[in-house]
């Protein structure tokens, strides 16, 4: 399930709070998913301003709300997908990324939490995996179990698992080691790139 902005600072907890109890239904070890969407500006918006001083306390304080309605479940979480998005920021700006490694710490802190940094897709980067851990690294990697692909694209599974395994080497290169990643499988059943992908007219 994913929780973004159109969930007010002062509401997110116990909507998280009431989605652990839905899923888990009375059993404590059930692992929840959810997946972080909050970052504003983003997608395209991301390319053309960063975050006001406004946009960004409400940021932390959603995060901060976030975190204390997941408390000790056990959850795995994807942190903001389409992550890619932060490097096109203003001046090459690390400021989006910052927030999402403010995010990455906090919610990693989380007892029973697994948090994974979205990375984009193999056909996003065109599986370069210098262009991934670009993303990664000040997005807060380090402190986390690992990263995400394929969350919005529709590459194939085998190509993500390449990709994947690519971005761990690249990360121990640079003295982060034991990270996993997950790959979203459920909308490439029959996969295609998203920079061939060509709409029809209905």
């Amino acid at each position: 399930k994913w929780y973004g902005g159109w969930i007010p600072d002062g509401e997110i907890e116990a909507k998280i709070r009431d989605h652990i109890a839905n899923a888990q239904a009375g059993n404590p070890d059930t692992l929840v998913q959810m997946s972080v969407f909050r970052m504003s500006p983003w997608e395209e918006e991301a390319c053309k301003r960063l975050p006001t001083p406004a946009e960004q306390k409400s940021y932390k304080q959603w995060i901060d709300n976030f975190a204390r309605g997941v408390g000790e479940a056990h959850a795995a979480i994807v942190l903001q997908p389409d992550g890619p998005f932060a490097l096109c920021a203003p001046g090459g700006s690390l400021l989006p990324s910052r927030l999402i490694a403010y995010a990455a710490r906090t919610l990693s802190a989380l007892p029973n939490a697994s948090v994974y940094i979205d990375a984009g897709a193999s056909d996003w980067l065109r599986s370069d995996p210098a262009r991934a851990l670009q993303n990664l690294l000040p997005a807060g990697i380090a402190d986390v179990r690992g990263f995400a692909l394929n969350s919005t694209h529709y590459a194939s599974t085998s190509n993500e698992l390449r990709f994947g395994a690519a971005i761990v080497a690249e990360l121990a290169k640079v003295g982060i080691t034991d990270k996993h990643f997950v790959v979203n499988t459920a909308a490439n059943g029959k996969p295609f790139n998203g920079y061939e992908y060509k709409g029809k007219e209905h």
